[in-house]
């Protein structure tokens, strides 16, 4: 039996509300949750994303801002290399053609006034600004460097008064020609960061090993607005961006001389090398004067496959016969050999088709003129009396085996700090070698598994002058803030040399055997030098692409009489011939260096 409507309603209000009103309450309590949502995402858009209350510089409506923004980055904001009288390796600054893609920057009747300015084609430019899709500066067609302006061109290019055109003050990393490229090497984008927030890291040289002091604080930037046609805001006009800190970007201060290098530089260039490198050292504290190296390379365009950003001064390759110095160091502490005793040279050793470089020999010839002669037979003979632990002993000795480079503990940094970049250790035996009396004999003459750098080169010699308080080569000596104030100094430090030290009679024996090389030995050619020249000869025999060549070296100290200076030059993969070209480049840098010395030393 149905219940009456009345009754049932009159049950309902009994357990609860009316169910129209229930749902009235309902409909109102869902608009009313609805609307506090929307107005807490309004708060939050109106006074945290935007940056409102943080005061930050980021958000929405900066994000709604930077559609409209077109910046042009000026200056990186990273730190910079200078000589040690503080003139500066990189960073040249300039005046640069700015291009924004903005308004009719693709214009035709623009286009034939900007290239007539820069007396360049008009499809050069054409091609320029049709893949132009942020602001650059215009570079010319060789190089990915900013063009730098001449006077006459900014003046020209900045009465054109178009308004997707600037001239604007521009950094440029690495000059064009830039002396010390290697030294210094390049930049890269971080493999390790993700795409939107990569930066550039330094990814060889004195950029790498310098990175965390190199990086700076914040770009300077130079900014346009458009609106919504992409034309450039009414009032805004450029505007420049840039951090305000008197104390960075850091400055490197290097050990090298800014004379020295450009001698050096040039007398590769004369020369025409193709591949070497030079080293020039205090003979006082072993401080890095010129370092350089070859083939060039285009830091703005690295190819890691080539090889050619590497630095040959800290590359090991066969040393030939510079490698007797470390023979008749090891013959000559172990007793094995005296400077006077007599040897005969024949021209062939009569086992393991071993022969001199002079095809007849040179006869009846004592130990101290087979070095300056530099006598494959006499030195082979010698070889054999030695043990591999006593050639091994002497080469560490001289740092052959280790990296030799500056190195020590910096304030707040973990672990050990160097400055050379990639610097390879050199080696005398390799760990798969059977070392028997063939290996031996190849040994001796700088063949075989020996590897040096010319910077072992050159602290070999350095060796000789010290013994055993040799300073580590060092080639940055403090940082500076930007506004001149010391922050960082790396002093002195001495080697920690394994193996027995060479005597003080062996090196002088030594160093008195290099003057002969030059007086009456295979450097002749340097006799008549400005400055009086000691040094060792080599020449080891190589295979590169398949065809025998050589490395020609020659190591040394100048003036003989008063060391001011040591010197390692490699050229390296040199047709087989008899002149030594290391000699050649030798005698061009020590004239070159006593014609702008005050004073001549003989």
């Amino acid at each position: 039996m149905n219940m009456p409507i009345r009754a049932i309603m009159e049950k309902k209000r009994v357990f609860g509300v009316n169910p129209m009103q229930r749902r009235i309450f309902l409909l109102l309590l869902a608009f009313s949750m609805g609307f506090l949502v929307l107005l807490i995402r309004l708060l939050y858009l109106q006074l945290i994303a935007s940056g409102v209350l943080s005061g930050a510089k980021t958000g929405l409506a900066r994000g709604a801002v930077s559609q409209r923004e077109h910046a042009l980055v000026l200056d990186a904001g990273r730190g910079h290399f200078y000589f040690r009288d503080a003139s500066p390796i990189t960073g040249e600054v300039g005046k640069g053609l700015a291009v924004f893609p903005v308004g009719d920057f693709r214009g035709e009747q623009a286009a034939a006034s900007i290239a007539q300015i820069l007396k360049i084609n008009r499809a050069a430019w054409s091609a320029f600004v049709d893949g132009l899709k942020a602001p650059k500066f215009w570079t010319a067609a060789y190089a990915k460097r900013p063009y730098l302006l001449s006077p006459e061109e900014a003046q020209a290019l900045a009465g054109l008064k178009l308004p997707f055109l600037h001239v604007l003050p521009v950094t440029v990393r690495y000059p064009e020609n830039m002396p010390a490229q290697h030294v210094i090497g390049f930049i890269a984008e971080d493999p390790d960061k993700n795409e939107r927030s990569r930066q550039q890291v330094g990814a060889s040289g004195l950029e790498r090993t310098f990175d965390a002091y190199l990086r700076g604080i914040g770009q300077e930037k130079a900014i346009i607005y458009t609106d919504g046609r992409n034309n450039p805001l009414q009032g805004l006009g450029l505007r420049i961006s840039a951090p305000d800190n008197r104390y960075y970007p850091l400055k490197i201060i290097t050990t090298l001389d800014a004379g020295m290098q450009t001698i050096v530089e040039e007398a590769l260039d004369e020369a025409q090398v193709q591949e070497g490198a030079v080293v020039l050292l205090d003979a006082q504290n072993n401080d890095v004067l010129a370092m350089a190296s070859r083939p060039r390379f285009n830091p703005y365009s690295v190819d890691p496959a080539d090889g050619k950003w590497q630095n040959r001064a800290l590359s090991a390759t066969a040393p030939g016969s510079i490698f007797k110095t470390v023979i008749a160091a090891a013959a000559l502490d172990a007793h094995v050999v005296q400077p006077q005793e007599q040897f005969f040279c024949g021209g062939e050793l009569g086992k393991f088709h071993f022969s001199c470089w002079k095809k007849n020999g040179h006869g009846r010839i004592n130990f101290a003129e087979a070095y300056a002669e530099s006598c494959n037979i006499v030195f082979a003979n010698v070889a054999e009396r030695l043990k591999p632990q006593q050639i091994v002993a002497a080469a560490s000795a001289f740092g052959i085996g280790q990296p030799i480079g500056w190195a020590g503990e910096q304030s707040g940094k973990v672990g050990t700090f160097r400055q050379f970049a990639g610097e390879n250790s050199g080696q005398v035996f390799d760990s798969k070698t059977v070392v028997d009396e063939g290996a031996m004999v190849q040994t001796a003459i700088g063949q075989r598994d020996v590897r040096m750098t010319p910077l072992q080169g050159a602290f070999m010699v350095s060796v000789l002058l010290h013994g055993k308080n040799v300073n580590r080569p060092r080639i940055a000596s403090e940082i500076r803030y930007a506004n001149g104030l010391l922050k960082e100094k790396f002093p002195y430090r001495r080697a920690a040399l394994a193996g027995t030290p060479i005597s003080s009679a062996a090196s002088q024996e030594l160093l008195k055997d290099m003057q002969k090389v030059v007086a009456t030995g295979t450097g002749a050619k340097l006799r008549k030098s400005a400055w009086k020249i000691a040094g060792k000869t080599g020449t080891a025999q190589v295979f590169s692409q398949g065809k025998e060549k050589t490395n020609q070296w020659f190591v040394g100290y100048f003036p003989a009489d008063k060391p001011r200076y040591i010197i390692s030059v490699l050229i390296k993969n040199m047709p087989k011939q008899p002149a030594n070209a290391a000699l050649h480049v030798t005698g061009m840098i020590v004239a070159d260096m006593a014609a702008t010395s005050k004073t001549a030393i003989q």
